[in-house]
């Protein structure tokens, strides 16, 4: 008789021999459509502005810290369009009245694209769900 404690797994997750991106696309998630999302947005270092989905600047005002109740500190930069007043794609971008704003800490951003880099490199292996 078998013993009924121990607790036998009925599948075991495997790595897959294919990388995520061979021969197939990644699925479009609804995020990547959103052109209200700062990660569909361009980042220029050199002149620190954003360029939203309609071509636009977001220039950066000033820059702020705030700390977590663990201690962390976080920066953020603010950053303001100049006008979106005739914007045709307005009503899909923003929802408050004025210029678009946004807040931003670049050092979570750098960790998002590292991340993203990660995913789609040859070495990561999704795994086999049975």
């Amino acid at each position: 008789m078998a013993d009924e404690t121990a607790i036998t797994p009925r599948c075991l997750p495997k790595l897959s021999s294919t990388p995520i991106h061979s021969g197939s696309t990644l699925p479009v998630r609804s995020w990547q459509k959103n052109i209200s999302k700062l990660d569909n947005w361009q980042y220029d270092e050199t002149e620190d502005t954003w360029t939203c989905a309609a071509g636009r600047k977001l220039n950066s005002r000033y820059e702020s810290k705030e700390t977590t109740e663990s201690g962390y500190e976080i920066r953020k930069r603010h950053y303001r369009s100049e006008n979106c007043e005739d914007c045709p794609l307005k009503i899909a971008c923003k929802k408050a009245q004025g210029n678009r704003e946004i807040s931003v800490s670049l050092r979570y951003q750098q960790f998002k694209q590292q991340a993203r880099e990660k995913l789609r490199s040859d070495g990561f292996r999704l795994p086999t769900i049975c």
